[in-house]
Order: structure tokens, then sequence, then C-alpha cells
């Protein structure tokens, strides 16, 4: 155990201790300014060094930036130039342009002759060229962000050999301050375009293929329609339409063969305040084509059976007034379309106009009413006044038919051959009310207001070498109302003529009110000279373009068509007032469909 004294001896060495540790951490003396002056030198050589770094790198930056847009513009353009026609590439640039002298990068005469202008070495192909973009002119100015370019484009020769159909393509895209000083500013892309011996066309071929003629041909009959509008008292309609059967029949001819056809049955459609109801319109297609990327289209066959049936609006209750729509129903539709018409090895027939065996395009489609269609108001709502036939339209005694052909000769180009047939049962347009008493009936009515019988007619038409003229034929018989009595005239071709129909107006009384019904044609109208909804024959025109030749060849068109319009056509208005209020105000539309032969034909450029 220690002392006391020992004790304390310690404690003094304790103090002794930190008092000389205080001495020595109580100055408080800095660097010198020496010393500041060599640390600040440092602190500015590193930051000098930093901003150095990154101003180069910012310029590299933005030259990359530059070096970009400019790539960018220098492929997009030569993709421009590259989807040109190769009739238009080839020309190369324009005598205008070149004979400027504000491109420092063409030269004259250091690639050939005196008269030869040369970019990189190579001859320019030029001429009077129109306007061309991006090669007449030749130089654009674009800008991309901050920087504005100019853009260059070239056409060359390529190796200076002028009669192989190869051409260096060339970009030269530059601008003028460029963000780091001391490079390049000018970015170049090239490449190389050839094409084959062939036909080629700016506006045809845009690039080189065989040598071949054009052809297109159509024959068609489209859908003829009765469109009702107007109103009836109680029943909610905007409109209704009754269709006849359409169908066609078309081929395209050049590199490759492709044939349609389309056979549409009859239908009725209803439209109110939603979507139409509709009945029928069943469609029969066929589509051929030889067309090497799709193998085992060369020929198609479709066949189908309408299946439309009635529909109606009502005004509703036991007494209400109804508009109803009959369209056919089972109209038998068939359509045909083949590249190799053949009857053996392989079997593809097309029939209508001969037996095809020619291995050539062909198409033929039929379509046929084979029963009644009618469009009939029923009016009991206020007064039982019995059935009204807006319109009725018998079954076609022979199906229609829309045929193409493509006929080869020897040493000519040969021909498209388009036609079409129709033939329409009895149409009947405007009846008065079933129930009307029987000496309100004027003398001399037998039933409608007009009448279309016996009608039929035919177009053809051909395009191509060696061809007929175009042709239409038609026939039937138009009667109508006459005021007294009717009057009936014959339907051919020719031009439309418009026909007077005076207005049917009956006045009587009925359970001791007043019933007055108006029948007429385009009512308030001029019909003198013809307007819209004016009664006349559609008629009928021909038309063809021949080609000039030398020596002459006067059966050669390249335009022909044969066009025979509706037999009839007209507006008529149907209105029915008893007891002061409208129980109908109807406008029936008549147009029974226009019939189509066209055909056009291309001689096949000259090969380059």
């Amino acid at each position: 155990m220690r002392s006391r004294t020992d004790r304390k001896g310690m404690a003094g060495l304790t103090i002794g201790f930190l008092r000389r540790i205080r001495v020595r951490l109580a100055p408080e003396g800095g660097f010198t300014l020496v010393e500041l002056m060599v640390a600040l030198g440092v602190i500015l050589l590193a930051l000098l060094a930093m901003a150095y770094t990154a101003t180069i790198g910012f310029s590299d930056i933005a030259l990359a930036r530059q070096r970009q847009g400019a790539t960018g513009l220098a492929n997009q353009t030569i993709e421009q130039i590259r989807a040109l026609p190769f009739d238009v590439l080839k020309k190369g640039l324009s005598n205008a342009d070149l004979g400027s002298g504000s491109d420092p990068n063409i030269t004259l005469n250091t690639c050939g002759p005196p008269t030869v202008y040369c970019y990189g070495g190579e001859q320019i192909p030029r001429g009077a060229n129109p306007n061309v973009v991006p090669l007449v002119p030749h130089t654009q100015t674009l800008k991309v962000g901050a920087t504005t370019y100019t853009v260059r484009a070239y056409v060359t020769n390529y190796n200076n050999i002028t009669t192989n159909n190869t051409y260096r393509l060339s970009v030269r895209v530059s601008w003028a301050n460029p963000a780091r000083k001391g490079v390049s500013s000018t970015v170049q892309s090239q490449t190389i375009a050839y094409s084959g011996t062939g036909c080629l066309s700016g506006a045809t071929h845009p690039f080189a293929a065989p040598c071949q003629p054009f052809f297109y041909g159509t024959g068609s009959v489209d859908d003829g329609h009765m469109d009702i509008t107007g109103t009836i008292s109680g029943v909610s309609f905007n409109s209704a339409t009754l269709s006849l059967p359409g169908w066609t029949s078309g081929m395209q001819i050049e590199q490759i063969s492709a044939v349609q056809g389309l056979a549409q049955a009859s239908g009725a459609s209803i439209t109110t305040l939603g979507p139409p109801t509709t009945s029928g319109y069943q469609q029969v297609v066929s589509t051929a084509d030889n067309d090497p990327a799709q193998p085992g289209n060369d020929y198609t066959t479709a066949n189908g059976n309408g299946t439309g049936s009635a529909i109606s609006v009502s005004s509703g209750g036991a007494q209400s007034n109804t508009l109803t729509l009959t369209p056919s129903g089972g109209d038998p539709g068939a359509s045909i379309s083949t590249t190799s018409a053949s009857l053996a090895n392989p079997v593809h027939p097309c029939p209508l106009v001969g037996s095809q065996n020619d291995q050539q395009p062909c198409g033929s489609d039929t379509e046929r009413q084979v029963n009644a269609e009618s469009a009939t108001l029923d009016l009991k709502k206020k007064l039982d006044l019995g059935t009204s036939t807006l319109v009725s339209m018998a079954a076609m005694p022979a199906a229609g038919t829309a045929f193409t052909n493509r006929d080869i000769q020897a040493g000519a180009d040969g021909l498209v051959h388009s036609e079409a047939t129709r033939s329409l049962g009895l149409v009947q347009i405007g009846s008065l009310p079933s129930n009307l008493p029987a000496g309100a009936i004027p003398a001399g009515w037998t039933g409608s207001l007009v009448q279309i019988s016996n009608f039929t007619d035919i177009v053809t038409a051909e395009g191509g070498t060696n061809t007929a003229a175009p042709t239409v034929t038609a026939g039937g018989t138009l009667t109508y109302w006459n005021g007294a009595g009717y009057t009936s005239r014959a339907i051919t071709a020719g031009a439309s003529v418009n026909i007077a129909i005076p207005s049917v107006h009956v006045i009587t009384s009925v359970g001791g009110k007043t019933l007055e019904i108006w029948l007429q044609g385009a009512p308030n109208i001029n019909c003198a000279v013809w307007v819209q909804g004016c009664p006349k024959t559609g008629g009928t025109t021909t038309s063809s373009t021949g080609l000039s030749c030398n020596p002459p060849c006067p059966n050669t068109r390249t335009q022909a068509s044969a066009q025979s319009n509706s037999p009839f056509m007209a507006d008529i208005q149907y209105e029915v007032i008893y007891d002061g209020e409208i129980q109908a105000n109807m406008t029936v539309h008549v147009d029974l469909g226009t019939m189509l032969a066209q055909n056009t034909y291309q001689p096949a450029p000259s090969g380059s």
C-alpha cells in the first residue's frame, strides 16, 4: 500500500504533463503568404484544366450533333434519289443547274470531252430536265436545329462507263460554322444504282421490267334502286330503299394479270331513328391472279343465293299505316375469275361468250332476280284505303351477265373485250289505293302511272389492237299516263328524252269527309328544260379513242366505253290527304341502274 507521499508525487507528475501539452497547443499561427499563393495556384491550374476539358467535350458533343444532322440529311437525300423512277434518275442533273457555276465541286473538262461536267472524276449525265427534288435543282439549303446545311446531290456515270446503265449517286452535306474549329464540316454519302434493260417509264414503269402492254376492262351493271323519302302519318322513318341485283367483272393486265368478279342479290333497307334494317344484298365474289409471290390463285369460282325477305315499318295498332319493302329473295348468283381459261389441263371454264380455251385471263358473272319485288304503302290509320304500290318489278326473264376476256393476236398486242347484258321484268311505278271508290278513279286509268315492259340492253367495248367499235343495243316499251289514257314509246339506244307526265289528282268524299290524292312526277318544276327529278329516259352513250400510228391503225383503241343508263328516271311524288290531315307525303326516286363496258389500252413503252 502506497504512502500519502507517493500519491502526491504522482499527482504532481500528471499535472506537469498536462501543463506541457497545453503549452504546445496554445499557439494559433496559420499558412504563410507564400504557402497561400502556392495553394491558390494549384487550385487555379486544376480548375483551368477542368474548364478546358469541359469546353473540348462540349465542342465535340456539338460537332457530333452537327455531323449527326448532316449524316441524316445525306442518308435521307440518298433514299429520296433511290426512290425516283430509274428513268428519271438516269437523266441526271439539269443543264440550267450546272451552267450556273454556283457549285465549286462540279468541274468542266476534267474527266472527258470539253463539254462534259464532272464530279469526283466521273461524268455527270444531264439534260433539259424539269424540277425533280432532290436532283433538279441539285442544291438545297436545309436547317436542322440551329445549324444550316447545304445539301448537294450528284449523279455520275460509274467509272465513266456510259453504256452499262450503272450510276454512282453522291450526296454531299456541308455547313459553314463547325462547332470545333479545324475539323471537317462536310459529310458525303454514296451508293451505286443499276437497272437491267427493259421498259422504263416515269408514269407506268418506274423500274425496269419486261415490256408489256397494259390492259384494263370492266363489264358491270350497278344495282338499280328506288329510294323512298318523306312522311307517313304516325310512322317514324327517314328513308327506304328497294334494290335490284348487281353484277360486275373486271380485269387488269400488265406484268401480272388480275381478274375480279362480284354478283349481288336484290335487297331492301329501311332507316328509322336507329341503324338501318336490311334484308338481302348477299354477295358472291371471285378473284384470280398469276402473281408468282402467291401461286395457286389462277382460278376461283363462287356461287350463292339471296335470302331476302319482306321488311316493314308501321305506326302500330290495329288500324295502322305501314310501309313494306319486299326484295326478291332466292336470287342465284355466280362469279368466275381465272387467269388461265381452258377446257382441259387444267379445267378452268369461263363461259358466257364462247368456250374460252386459250389459257388467257377471263371473268364471267351472272345474277338474276327470280321473284317479284315491291314497295307498298298500306294506309288504315284514319281511313282504310288499302294498299298502294309505290313500285313493283316482276322477275327477270333471264339472268344478267358481265364478261371480260383477254384475246391474243399473232404479231400484235391483242385486246381485252368487255360486255354486260340485262333484262328486266315488268316494272310498274305509282298506283292509286286499292280501296279507292270506283267512281273516283280517273277515266282510262289501268293501274299505274308508268310501266316499263320487255326491256333488255347489251353493252360491248374493246381496247387494244384490231378492236371492234363499242356498241349499245336497247329495246323495250315505256308506257305512261297522258291525262286521259296512256302513251307508249319504244326504248332504243340514243340520247336521253324528257317525258311529260301529267299529274293524277283525285278529289272525292269518303264517310262525309274529303279525300285528296296527288300522284305526279317532279311537281312544281319546269320540266320543259330538264332538271334533277324530272321524268326522262336515261339514254345511252359510246366513245372511243384511237391510237395515232404510222402507218395508220384505225382499229387500235386506247379507250373505249359503252354505257346504257336506266330506261326511266324520275322523282315521283305521292300525297294522300284525308279530312285535312296529311296521311302520306312521299317521294319515290326511280333509277333502275346503269350498265357499263369500259376498256383501256396502253402499248408497251420502248425498252431502254
